[in-house]
């Protein structure tokens, strides 16, 4: 690790990243856990979004994480087994990355999501901006890509107790699933299980309200801490 602290610290990329892109602002880090090197982040605090580059230990690789509000995941485009790899992927891609985290560009939902029709659902008149100090954060006319063919397509999050509830549309199983996070602790909830959008419209409308509401209850009842 010592080793690798040093050639990032020599790095001339570094001296060459903007303060700014977009809405996004760098934050130079250079922290270090057991596992892994911080390099840097571009954040838009505002918007909850955070673009992160590390080295882990584990894997020996560079590593770049994309936050949006309290789903991460680490974007496999952004590998990099050394530092010329990393400043190349970054230079090719990161741009454009960014940009699509603050722009919503429907072209980078894939075909088969498109065929749903989840962007054109009505159904998201019907969502309330707001249950139970949880918010709406993602909306089903704008979702975002995660891991494994799944896609978030609502998400109600309170941030201050880094809760929320998911509900997300997998392409390879062709389904719609929900799950509850408390305190960042995944729980896992059949209650919006459907196939089609009629289905989930109903679980919605039967147990979006109740589900949050008895997340509230847990939370301010201290169940889920860690």
């Amino acid at each position: 690790m010592k080793e690798i602290e040093k050639q990032i610290q020599e790095w001339p990329y570094l001296t060459t990243l903007p303060e700014k892109i977009g809405g996004f602002t760098l934050v130079r880090e250079a922290e270090s856990s057991k596992a892994q090197v911080h390099i840097f982040t571009y954040a838009n605090s505002d918007r909850h979004l955070f673009f992160s580059v590390a080295y882990d230990s584990n894997t020996d690789d560079f590593l770049c994480k994309v936050i949006i509000g309290l789903n991460e995941y680490y974007d496999v485009n952004f590998i990099a087994a050394d530092l010329p790899g990393l400043e190349t992927v970054l230079n090719s891609k990161m741009g454009k990355l960014l940009g699509g985290l603050e722009r919503f560009d429907p072209k980078q939902l894939g075909s088969i999501f498109q065929e749903k029709k989840i962007l054109d659902w009505t159904y998201v008149a019907q969502l309330p901006q707001e249950v139970a100090e949880f918010h709406l954060f993602i909306r089903p006319d704008a979702p975002i890509k995660v891991l494994n063919g799944s896609f978030v397509i609502i998400d109600y999050s309170d941030f201050a107790t880094e809760s929320h509830l998911v509900i997300c549309y997998n392409v390879f199983r062709d389904d719609f699933y929900g799950e509850i996070h408390l305190r960042r602790l995944p729980q896992m909830s059949g209650l919006f299980d459907a196939k089609t959008l009629s289905e989930l419209a109903e679980q919605l409308k039967s147990h979006l309200v109740p589900v949050l509401k008895e997340m509230r209850i847990q939370l301010d009842a201290g169940n889920g801490e860690k």
